[in-house]
């Protein structure tokens, strides 16, 4: 499991600081990612924060493995252009569409 600094408020979230996210082994070993969603977080230090390749299946995704702690701030500075998906309430949902990110939704809870 890779940790990092906290990252401040406005970078991840909004309303609480959090430390860290779940990421796909996918986007770690440099698939794009296509898929962002925040739900709600599983405990102190998550952001709530997913983040997928989009290709990744059920029973990939079944796999432990397969997903991994990331620290915020190492996510971003791996991945810079990250930081607007980010931000927003549990509920947010964004998708890569012919290369640019389209927000799917905002169903859900409120921060």
């Amino acid at each position: 499991m890779a940790t990092s600094k906290p990252v401040t408020d406005s970078q991840v979230t909004q309303g609480h600081r959090a430390e860290w996210l779940i990421v796909s082994q996918q986007v770690l070993d440099g698939a794009l990612p296509g898929f962002v969603y925040r739900e709600r977080p599983m405990g102190v230090g998550d952001s709530g924060w997913r983040v997928f390749s989009g290709e990744e299946s059920g029973e990939y995704l079944a796999v432990p493995a397969h997903t991994q702690l990331l620290g915020c701030s190492e996510l971003l500075a791996r991945l810079p252009e990250l930081a607007p998906q980010l931000v927003g309430p549990v509920g947010r949902v964004w998708e890569r569409l012919d290369g640019r990110w389209t927000r799917v939704s905002d169903q859900g809870e409120s921060e």
